[in-house]
């Protein structure tokens, strides 16, 4: 029999460039992908790793960029 992987949903909001902007969390046995609404309804992937010297690295789309450490700061400031 197939197990079915287990996933979890949440829904919450930060501001991102002055709008508010929709962020839909996706849990997994494989990780947490942040799903961040930008303009036009574009929907971008972000998600976190950590380094080889355990550093966290936020990710757009597999590659650390500038706006995807902006974006994940301010996830984690809307998740404490």
């Amino acid at each position: 029999m197939e197990s079915r992987e287990q996933e979890h949903r949440e829904v919450f909001h930060i501001k991102y460039q002055g709008k508010d902007r929709e962020v839909e969390s996706l849990h997994t046995e494989r990780g947490t992908v942040f799903l961040v609404e930008l303009d036009n309804k574009q929907v971008l992937p972000i998600n976190v790793e950590l380094d080889e010297h355990s550093n966290q690295m936020w990710l757009e789309e597999g590659i650390a960029t500038e706006r995807a450490a902006e974006l994940g700061a301010l996830i984690e400031a809307a998740l404490l």
